[in-house]
């Protein structure tokens, strides 16, 4: 899950997206050697934390947390309970997930696997070192976990004689579990990552990746691309970038290293009554339209005449039962390599060029800016067609209205709206936001231009 505060919100934007129906990702092919995930061999870490005693860490809401049905997924499948760690907000410290990854390596045999999986805030510094936001991190101070601590952890006298590695995050930066697994590889161990987003972006504030996970490893028909009964990785792999791609509009990050697209993870279940067979449109991504707005959902089968939808709210599933009619593929525009588009970032459009299109999300580089900073961005972002300006002459942020200030977090401004003190902090609500978002910062961290 976890934190994007690009303009993820505006699904109405989706009018705006691509020029052709988005095509699902293809299955990657199989691997001979993949191997299977066998719950009896296979070993737990999951740390989850929503909550911190920081200000500058705003919390998210515990409602249906994911990271908990995650490991009782894991216990329904199998795996024994003293194969599994769960740490939860404050007992997610740094040391303590820490200190549960070295018993963990410790334990792992020969046919183990040991998973890895954290969700909460994920904070990228300068000179590019990425920090999980354990519970007793300090905004701006580069404590938490830090991810280039993690190999040493495996590789230290040959610490971990297990099968293989599967690293799982879902927060900002969470790609950076990626050079963990390649650290890994380089020191014999099979390794992968998959994450809710690139080392280098931010990530949703929704539970979408980890719902993915959920629903893949619980069987879920939809996740089963070629329909042969069972759930691969490289399945797995697809459906979470298809679920961020259309639901969130951003990409998610894969590193495998040794660890084949068709290492099984799961059977796949076909008892949901809401899928009926010979449903051809089962497994589309649609738009919505109820109540004024447009929503991404997912069909999942059918009742007669009409289709059944699957649509998520932060973390509950609502199926709703609807006439055909009342769906149409996800459409709108897409932009050639090569173009020169307006890309908002905090909310001011900035010259970008494309670099590559995937589905309905575009790489582009930021003229004049280093590589660093090319992104993939989604219709969300997109103002639209570049009309070429003088130098210097790029469009001002928006204008502070009285009692409005801007806030600066994790090295973006974002326009806020003053709330009242708190000691010396100041309480702000940033403007566009959710109450959720709300927090008290420091004098450090606001300005009134």
């Amino acid at each position: 899950m976890r934190v994007a505060r690009y303009a993820l919100a505006a699904l109405a934007a989706l009018s705006l997206a691509v020029a052709a129906a988005p095509v699902a990702h293809a299955k990657p092919p199989r691997a001979a050697d993949a191997g299977r995930l066998e719950p009896a061999h296979t070993i737990a870490v999951i740390a989850g934390v929503l909550k911190w005693d920081e200000p500058g860490l705003p919390a998210f809401s515990d409602h249906h947390r994911k990271d908990v049905e995650l490991d009782a997924l894991l216990g329904t499948l199998g795996v024994p309970k003293e194969r599994r760690t769960l740490l939860l907000d404050a007992d997610a410290t740094s040391d303590a997930i820490k200190a549960a990854l070295v018993r963990a390596i410790a334990q792992a045999g020969p046919e183990d696997t040991l998973v890895f999986y954290f969700d909460g805030h994920g904070i990228l510094h300068k000179g590019g070192r990425i920090i999980f936001a354990s519970s007793d991190a300090r905004a701006g101070k580069k404590s938490g976990l830090h991810l280039d601590e993690l190999p040493a952890l495996f590789t230290k006298g040959r610490a971990f004689k297990g099968r293989r590695v599967v690293l799982l995050a879902d927060c900002c930066h969470s790609g950076g579990l990626g050079a963990v697994a390649a650290a890994l590889s380089k020191a014999g161990i099979d390794a992968v990552a998959l994450t809710s987003a690139e080392a280098s972006k931010v990530s949703t504030g929704n539970w979408t990746f980890t719902q993915t996970l959920i629903d893949c490893l619980g069987g879920k028909a939809t996740c089963d691309v070629d329909g042969d009964g069972s759930i691969t990785l490289g399945e797995v792999h697809a459906e979470a970038g298809d679920a961020l791609m259309y639901r969130e509009q951003q990409r998610v990050g894969y590193a495998p290293h040794g660890v084949g697209d068709g290492l099984v993870l799961a059977t796949t279940r076909h008892d949901d009554p809401a899928l009926e067979p010979g449903q051809g449109r089962r497994g589309e991504w649609v738009a919505l339209e109820r109540g004024g707005k447009t929503e991404v959902g997912r069909i999942l089968g059918g009742k007669g005449a009409d289709l059944v939808v699957s649509l998520y709210h932060y973390a509950d599933e609502e199926r709703v039962t609807v006439p055909a009619s009342a769906v149409r593929p996800l459409s709108g525009k897409t932009w050639p390599v090569g173009a020169k588009i307006d890309v908002l970032y905090e909310r001011q459009p900035y010259l970008a060029v494309v670099k590559k299109v995937d589905g309905w999300l575009h790489l582009v580089t930021y003229p004049g800016w280093d590589a660093s900073w090319d992104e993939w961005v989604g219709p969300d972002r997109i103002v639209g067609a570049h009309a070429d300006r003088p130098a210097g002459a790029e469009p001002a942020g928006p204008a502070l209205a009285a009692g409005q200030v801007r806030v600066e977090w994790q090295g973006a401004w974002y326009v806020a709206d003053v709330t009242g003190k708190k000691g010396e902090l100041t309480c702000v609500h940033y403007v566009g936001w959710g109450p959720e978002w709300d927090e008290c910062v420091p004098a450090a961290r606001l300005r009134t231009k």
